[in-house]
């Protein structure tokens, strides 16, 4: 045991500060009606016989709905129940970067990456977050692909082809979670044709396809049919198409925006000076180790008091340049070009905006590894502790905004079906639309749009949603169409229909009911009748079926 831990000292101290961080945040969240409501509510609907793709409208892939579905037969139809697994994939991911980094970096600047990952991922309450986040998919991908990266690693570091196809297996396993780790797959398989070998060639194909096949057999087995997944099909490709989601890929970051350009210049001024004046004074310790370490100091605080959600906005083309300027160096190097690539595969989604607020707190830290791992090919490796220090102080800067605003989220929500704290008058909001839906029998339905499932999951009596057409963001209005909408409303009849007033300014349009979904909301005011208001930050209009 006590070697142990000496060779482990510093992966320990990571789990201690993940275990810590996760008994501060967990289940304090700024957010409750955007996404993280389908991430409940479809595992307890695959539990009742709904089948994905067909009776439920998925974006995704279809594994962690189905994990999460066993999950809840297994432990039980709670939220603890995805706080769990959210806790263990957060440990598990803030140790495969520590893992990956160690076989490029030093200790010290892999320990200071592996903590910037707890600080903005285990410690996030926003909804990009490591424990209860937008998309369990992400999550269980993530995860996934990092382990396959370090296996792949590992294949190239020994030789031994067990690696490598554990290495795809995960890849699979990510891919099944979310598609855009299917380019990353490219890589792996690019990595199979190098081997020349037919035999691991067919291997790694079979073990890529392994987890892909059992969902999807699943699936079949429950009901779904290929005409099913052909509509799924054409409504992704519609919603892909969307004019409203492009908005929303220019606000974060995933097709290049001309006006996030001075940001930028901002950021690399912000970051890039401090990080140079680090270095600098690290350089003269020798010489004058009173004067380094107080420029140091000063350079440190600099870099605190600098720091912002955009510090790394610029790295991802950063590291392309980079990259592409010292090509010669990957010769005998073929594991950092692997990293490289396959940090860049996952990533493209923040190419042009990374950031911890949004999709790019699953990414930041692997492209981090990437960009130091060829950075200290250029300059001495000596340089790895004033780095190490640099990330671990832009780390704190994130665990203070968290924690600033962990101490705001006191409103508590409880049901049955788990507890979870938000702002007060969000909290209070929400708890008397729970008081209204549970006056309700079993078998009622409430439609809350523009999101609200998380509402429907906690609610005492099941009050259920429609499993389809259960949001109407501006993206769905306008993909699915807003007539689709309206005739579902008239088949299903449900009992009540909620509005809130929660902000859709991401997808252009601000409000429901205001600035979209109008014709919705005239269907709705003539076969319903408005029987309660409740008014706050986060306000519910609630309408019940005219008899």
């Amino acid at each position: 045991m006590r070697d142990f831990y000496l060779k482990h000292k510093p992966l320990i101290m990571l789990w201690l500060l993940c275990i810590i961080a996760l008994i501060i945040f967990t289940g304090h969240y700024t957010n409750l009606l955007f996404d993280v409501g389908r991430e409940v509510y479809y595992p307890e609907r695959i539990l009742e016989g709904k089948v994905l793709y067909k009776d439920l409208f998925v974006i995704y892939g279809p594994f962690s709905y189905l994990w999460n579905a066993l999950l809840y037969k297994i432990f039980s139809v709670n939220l603890g129940t995805l706080y769990f697994s959210g806790a263990v994939c957060s440990v598990g991911i803030v140790s495969g970067i520590y893992l990956i980094a160690k076989k490029f970096l030093n200790t010290s600047l892999s320990f200071a990456i592996a903590f910037f990952t707890v600080a903005t991922g285990v410690c996030s309450v926003n909804l990009f977050n490591f424990t209860f986040p937008y998309s369990q998919a992400m999550l269980y991908g993530t995860l996934s692909f990092l382990y396959s990266l370090y296996f792949l690693i590992k294949y190239k570091e020994s030789g031994c082809t067990k690696f490598f196809y554990l290495s795809a297996f995960l890849a699979g396993l990510a891919a099944a979670n979310k598609y855009e780790f299917v380019i990353y797959a490219g890589v792996l398989f690019v990595a199979a044709l190098f081997t020349r070998n037919k035999t691991v060639i067919l291997n790694f194909i079979t073990t890529f396809l392994a987890i892909p096949v059992i969902c999807f057999g699943i699936l079949f087995l429950q009901g779904l049919r290929l005409d099913h997944l052909i509509q799924a099909a054409h409504e992704i490709s519609n919603l892909m198409n969307a004019e409203t989601l492009k908005y929303f890929y220019l606000t974060q970051g995933v097709f290049f925006n001309p006006n996030a350009l001075p940001v930028w210049g901002i950021s690399i001024l912000k970051t890039g000076i401090p990080f140079a004046a680090i270095l600098l004074s690290y350089g003269i310790y020798d010489k004058n180790k009173v004067l380094s370490v107080t420029l140091m100091t000063l350079c440190l605080i600099t870099a605190y008091f600098l720091c912002n959600p955009a510090v790394f906005v610029f790295l991802i083309p950063l590291l392309v340049i980079v990259s592409i300027c010292c090509i010669k160096k990957f010769n005998g190097n073929i594991n950092l070009l692997l990293l490289i690539l396959s940090a860049l595969a996952v990533s493209l989604k923040s190419f042009w905006g990374l950031t911890p607020m949004n999709y790019g707190n699953y990414y930041v830290s692997i492209i981090l590894i990437a960009f130091f791992g060829i950075f200290f090919l250029l300059i001495d490796k000596k340089y790895q502790n004033p780095t190490a220090v640099f990330i671990v102080v832009i780390g704190l800067c994130f665990f203070n905004s968290n924690i600033y605003q962990r101490v705001y989220l006191t409103g508590k929500i409880s049901s049955p079906h788990g507890t979870i704290y938000t702002f007060e008058n969000q909290a209070q909001s929400a708890n008397e639309v729970l008081s209204e839906l549970n006056n309700y029998e079993q078998g009622v339905r409430a439609f809350i749009y523009p999101e609200g499932l998380l509402l429907n999951f906690l609610s005492k009596n099941n009050i259920k949603s429609d499993d389809y057409y259960n949001s109407l963001l501006p993206l769905y209005e306008e993909s699915m169409g807003e007539r689709k909408f309206t005739e579902n409303l008239n088949k299903a009849k449900p009992e009540l229909v909620i509005f809130n007033n929660q902000s859709t300014k991401d997808y252009y349009y601000n409000y429901i009911c205001t600035d979209y979904a109008l014709n919705f909301y005239s269907a709705v005011q003539k076969d319903y009748e408005k029987i309660n208001y409740i008014k706050g930050e986060t306000s519910y209009m609630i309408y019940q079926r005219k008899k």
